[in-house]
């Protein structure tokens, strides 16, 4: 196991441990295979609410995907990706998308005319912080500030619609508070040494937003 490998899964695998041993022991296998070395991790995310099937290169890789919610990261090969989205036979939303080997991204895909949006995703580099990132995808709710839910400690300022914002932080149980121009949500962690856990904003109305909170995951690698 290369060390890049294993910092991957540490940073966005650490929830999946009991499941994928209980899994393991199930199926008579005590380790899943690793992926190739030279992979990309790439998850998808629908800014519509209506349930999707996520198509990657001509395949079906997530079926009835919630809207608002994101996929578990999918394992890929680095490299060129055409990503749909597809409600039925109906292509819903699409982009291209290019991966790099060893590296995680985020595309968000509104259904409709509005451009997708690619993230490049920030990997744990100390297991005992938790990456905490911000996914601004409310273009009404103007820049966002990301607070604890007192409002005395400022996590993020200014997180445009589209841009990054992660940091390493330490793995506590925390209340925050997403401010836009003119609407708040609140959201919640309980974060593990090692954890990767993202911030979704998305719109609300004309100018509110809502939010919804998750840690990330990866899909189990069964081998080719």
């Amino acid at each position: 196991m290369t060390r890049s490998v294993s910092r991957l899964a540490v940073a966005m695998a650490i929830s999946l441990l009991a499941a994928g041993a209980a899994s393991a022991q199930s199926t008579g296998r005590l380790y899943d295979a690793m992926p190739p070395a030279n992979s990309s991790y790439l998850r998808v995310v629908s800014a519509g609410t209506a349930s999707v099937d996520v198509w990657v290169d001509g395949k079906l890789r997530a079926r009835g995907l919630k809207g608002r919610t994101p996929s578990a990261y999918l394992i890929l090969s680095s490299g060129a990706h055409n990503v749909q989205l597809r409600s039925g036979t109906k292509i819903v939303g699409a982009t291209a998308v290019r991966t790099a080997g060893q590296a995680a991204y985020t595309v968000a895909l509104p259904q409709g005319s509005a451009t997708p949006v690619v993230f490049t995703d920030k990997l744990s580099s100390n297991k005992l912080k938790s990456v905490l990132a911000v996914y601004n995808l409310a273009p009404g709710a103007g820049a966002l500030t990301v607070s604890t839910a007192d409002g005395k400690t400022k996590v993020f300022t200014g997180v445009r619609m589209g841009q990054p914002a992660v940091l390493e932080v330490n793995p506590i149980q925390v209340n925050l508070q997403v401010a836009g121009t003119a609407a708040k949500s609140a959201a919640s962690l309980r974060m593990v040494p090692g954890g990767s856990y993202s911030v979704f904003a998305f719109p609300n109305g004309v100018n509110g937003l809502t939010t919804l909170t998750v840690q990330n995951t990866n899909e189990r690698y069964l081998g080719n």
